[in-house]
């Protein structure tokens, strides 16, 4: 008798219809990152939740508009920090790696088309607002094993977030987080080519690893304190 449910990868017609979505999303944010902003009314104070949001909207709006006014300087860094000798760190970028990239490191040039969808991709994943709050706070000392996520363009921007590589969600100043292996999979739609090959290569030791979660079961953590996230009838 076989365990456990068979794996399943999503088609190429599905990976195609991500794809399409992920190209909307970039079209859309692309074009709100050229209009010019509301004037904002200070007879009231806004509620929190609607100042957190004008702030990914704003924050991501000049990451865009920052990163499309030169697509060759664009540059996707996925870096693996941790024992496993198993697990890659990845660059995707318009023009040519840095030739000083260590050897874990897997490498694949991309069309400025690609570099908009995953531009699109980023932003409605709300990484520039996460990105830009990281550059300006000071930081603790995270806790390895973890995938340092970096992407920059031609006017020294650099927008960067910590990934636990653990099978398990996360926290990021009180939002839950998908884990590492659902976030590349979402990227991996987008991709084609070298590009989409180097990233099977990387999310193949992730996918061992949530089997082995699935198996063992383990428990999801606080990233930055690096707590173990309690279930919600323990306080």
């Amino acid at each position: 008798m076989q365990s456990g449910a068979p794996t399943t990868h999503p088609t190429p017609a599905r990976l195609q219809v991500k794809a399409m979505k992920a190209i909307l999303v970039a079209v859309l944010l692309i074009s709100v990152a050229s209009l010019p902003a509301r004037s904002q009314r200070t007879e009231s104070v806004a509620p929190p939740e609607t100042v957190a949001r004008d702030q990914n909207v704003s924050m991501t709006r000049r990451a865009v508009a920052s990163l499309k006014t030169d697509l060759d300087k664009f540059r996707l860094s996925l870096e693996y920090h941790g024992l496993e000798k198993d697990k890659y760190s990845l660059s995707l970028s318009v023009e040519p790696s840095p030739d000083d990239l260590p050897a874990t490191y897997l490498r694949a040039r991309i069309s400025t088309d690609q570099a908009v969808m995953i531009i699109g991709h980023l932003a409605g994943d709300g990484f520039f607002y996460r990105g830009t709050i990281n550059s300006m706070k000071q930081l603790v000392q995270f806790k390895e094993p973890y995938y340092f996520l970096e992407v920059k363009g031609a006017q020294s921007d650099s927008y960067f977030e910590f990934i636990p590589s653990t099978a398990q969600p996360y926290r990021w100043h009180g939002m839950v987080r998908p884990p590492i292996l659902e976030q590349m999979k979402a990227l991996r739609a987008l991709l084609t080519g070298d590009a989409g090959e180097m990233m099977d290569r990387l999310v193949k030791p992730l996918e061992v690893h949530q089997a082995d979660n699935n198996r063992f079961g383990a428990l999801p953590y606080h990233f930055g304190a690096i707590r173990p996230l309690k279930p919600d009838n323990q306080h």
